[in-house]
Order: C-alpha cells, then structure tokens, then sequence
C-alpha cells in the first residue's frame, strides 16, 4: 500500500534580511553615534543604511566637544588637540567636509591616553579652507590659547563658542580692547587668561569693569614694562591708582574668580589692599581672589583669619614674593593659573 508523503509547505520568497538597528529611527541612531564617536569608521563598514546615517551625523553641526584645546602658536601653525574619542570623528567629519586638508595636517600621538595632536599652518589657506576646517572642529571647543592674539587667526574660530581663552594681548591700541571684548561675547568666554606688557587704553579700569560682565574668571599677567621701574605702583598703563573700588566693582557683577600675578607687586598701598580684605567677603559672593602684593611685607603679624566664610591670608609664594589672598573656605583647593604662557 503506497504511503502517501505529507504534505510540505512551499519555500517562502527570499525576503531582505533587515538587522535590528536598521530599524531603528534615525533621531536614535544619531544618539548612538553620538555616544560612540570613536566608532564611526566601524559603524560605516556594518551597512550601507548605517553608514548613511553616521555620515550625515558627520556632516552636521556638532554639539559635542571634538577638540579640547585649540592652539595658534608663533609659527603660525595651528594645534588642535583632541581626546582620543573624538579623533575618528574628527577624521571622518575632515574627509566629508574638507578632504584636501588632511595631506596637509600633521598627526601627532602623544601615548593611548593623551589626546591626539593635529597641526596645520592656517595663515595660508584659502576661505574655503578655513570654512571648512571651521565645521570640522564643532560648535564648542573647552580652550582656545593665542601667544599673540590676532584678528586673521580669530576667522577660523568665528562662531564657536570657548569655554576658556588665553591670549598674549598688544593693549597699546584702544581697538584691540574693543575687539577683545566683542570677541568674549560673540564666543560666549566664560574664563579668560590675560596677558599684557605695555597698555595704552583710554580707560583701563572701565575695560576690567567691561570684562567682569562677560566672564566669571579673570586671570591678569601682567609683565615688565621697559621704562617702569618694579618698584613703581603700576598696573595696565596706570600709575599710582586706587584699584581697590575697581575690584570690588568687578565681584559685583558676573566675575568670582581673579588671579592677578604682576611685576610691579606695590601697584595695592596699604589702603586698597585693607579695603579689598574688609569689603570683598561682605559681598555675599563666594569669592575668589588671589593677587600678587607687597603691602603687608612689613606687618609683625601675617594676615591670616576667616570672616563671612572667607579665608583672608598675607600669602608667601616665594621668599621674595607675597601676595593677598581672600577665598571663600569652599573654595580655598582651587587653582587657577595660567599654564599657557
């Protein structure tokens, strides 16, 4: 007796096999990419809907930080130097955006923890160029530093918000303070290190009251002034001037934090450094402030006491230099200096 076969299904059409990220919607692929920079490459190499998406992430503009500090030095040349998790993304938004740039940048590793080191001499590229090597950095960068701050280098920051900025500034014109001021705003400063030699502005103090609107720490290096003595009292172009009003002008508005290191240590009398010391922690602030100064090199007693939560301290830095210190005691481990110049 025959056996009659079973009766088998016929084949299901061949159908495209769609992996569970494909699915995914692009807004969260975005998230992913964005959690995962330093994966771009491998990413784009799992499918061609993958690698759509993570090129189009590429060619927008990035929120998050790809370089961590961005240098122009005397040479002209430009550093960008970039944590090892955003250098394959940086790589991948060069070649979208300005593949020609990168025969030109030099790459330079500094060990597997240390950021990556990108440089390239800017002062000679095209608009194009620098428009393009502009979108490549991002929207945000934590430090940009000049040794000599110059508007044609500032082109290739336009638009990018900096945490931190650090410059060597020729004062000697008033438009240089002014540029600086409407810079700080426009990239949105929120620390500024400051270096100067010979100043020259209309009016220095309403300029430091003008930077205490904008950032909220103020470090001042101010150095050696060919025609004025160490001895004499001056402080950015000003001789024998009360800074002390200035000061506390500045802990009035936005600023918290100021560091001044100077050449001319008596540019504070005895007065302006009591006023600073009795007046700076009523402000009801939780203040930052630290100066180099002379004025209490003679006191049998060293100033050291707490009033308002505020440490008050005749400082020694080194055997010949002193300084005053007023911080409040929350804040008294910080450090602030200027490790650029």
């Amino acid at each position: 007796m025959a056996t009659e076969s079973a009766h088998e299904p016929s084949p299901a059409p061949p159908s495209r096999d769609i992996s569970s990220i494909e699915q995914l919607p692009r807004e969260l692929i975005a998230l992913i990419v964005g959690h995962a920079p330093e994966a771009v490459f491998e990413m784009r190499l799992s499918c061609r809907m993958l690698k759509s998406a993570v090129d189009e992430y590429a060619r927008r503009p990035c929120d998050i930080p790809i370089v961590r500090r961005i240098v122009f030095n005397e040479m002209k040349n430009t550093w960008l130097s970039i944590p090892k998790s955003r250098t394959a993304l940086f790589e991948l938004r060069l070649v979208l955006h300005q593949p020609a740039l990168k025969l030109r940048m030099q790459r330079h590793l500094n060990g597997p923890e240390n950021p990556s080191q990108y440089c390239i001499e800017t002062t000679s590229l095209p608009e194009d160029a620098i428009d393009g090597l502009r979108e490549c950095v991002g929207t945000r960068i934590r430090e940009a530093s000049f040794p000599d701050y110059d508007e044609p280098l500032c082109k290739l920051i336009d638009g990018i918000q900096i945490e931190k900025l650090k410059a060597f500034i020729d004062l000697r014109q008033e438009a240089a303070g002014e540029r600086l001021l409407k810079n700080l705003r426009s990239h949105k400063v929120n620390e500024l290190y400051l270096t100067v030699r010979e100043v020259k502005l209309a009016n220095p103090a309403d300029f430091l009251l003008d930077i205490s609107t904008i950032v909220r720490t103020l470090f001042i290096s101010q150095l050696y002034v060919d025609d004025k003595d160490q001895y004499q009292r001056h402080f950015l172009g000003i001789d024998d001037f009360n800074w002390a009003p200035v000061i506390i002008g500045m802990f009035e508005r936005r600023l918290d934090t100021m560091h001044v290191r100077t050449a001319y240590p008596s540019y504070f009398t005895l007065q302006s450094a009591d006023d600073i010391r009795l007046k700076l922690p009523l402000l009801g602030r939780k203040i930052w402030f630290e100066t180099r100064c002379n004025a209490y090199d003679r006191h049998e007693v060293r100033l050291d006491y707490v009033t308002n939560d505020h440490s008050v301290r005749a400082l020694r830095w080194t055997p010949v230099t002193n300084a005053l210190s007023i911080k409040h005691c929350s804040r008294e481990s910080e450090r602030h200096h200027n490790e650029f110049f």
